[in-house]
């Protein structure tokens, strides 16, 4: 029994690794590129309190990153009887952090400043690091979900 519950968690924590580069690191890629080859085809409209605005959006989110999937997770009421409620956790925690990334291609299709997306993808690095799924982080976090 024991077996299973390590392989199970072993194929789980694979599989939040591959999402979590897809997500942290591809992802983030692809909108970069795509507002690059874009950017010669926008004109600079600046606009900075909304770049205020979703900046501070963006840090919000990736405060809540660190909280948010506990309390969604807990407040679930069918946490108990849920298929992969590591997975969930995992999920949701990546989906917030990259919503930073997508915030930053948002202001640029509205402004058309390029450089605007840097700031946006330095606090998404942040959130990146914060939250990679290593090993220690991933089996400390399966331990709590098992708990509940």
């Amino acid at each position: 029994m024991q077996a299973t519950n390590q392989q199970s968690r072993e194929a789980q924590y694979n599989m939040v690794r591959i999402f979590a580069i897809v997500m942290y690191l591809v992802a983030p890629a692809i909108y970069l590129y795509i507002a690059y080859t874009m950017q010669a085809t926008r004109s600079v409209q600046d606009n900075m309190v909304m770049l205020i605005v979703l900046l501070a959006v963006a840090l919000g989110e990736l405060v809540a990153s660190s909280f948010l999937p506990d309390m969604i997770l807990r407040k679930s009421p069918d946490f108990k009887t849920q298929k992969a409620p590591l997975q969930q956790y995992w999920t949701i925690r990546m989906a917030m952090v990259e919503s930073v990334f997508i915030f930053g291609l948002a202001y640029f299709f509205i402004a058309g400043n390029f450089n605007a997306i840097f700031y946006f993808y330095a606090i998404g690095a942040i959130g990146v690091v914060m939250h990679w799924p290593t090993r220690e982080r991933f089996d400390a976090i399966a331990d709590k979900l098992e708990a509940k």
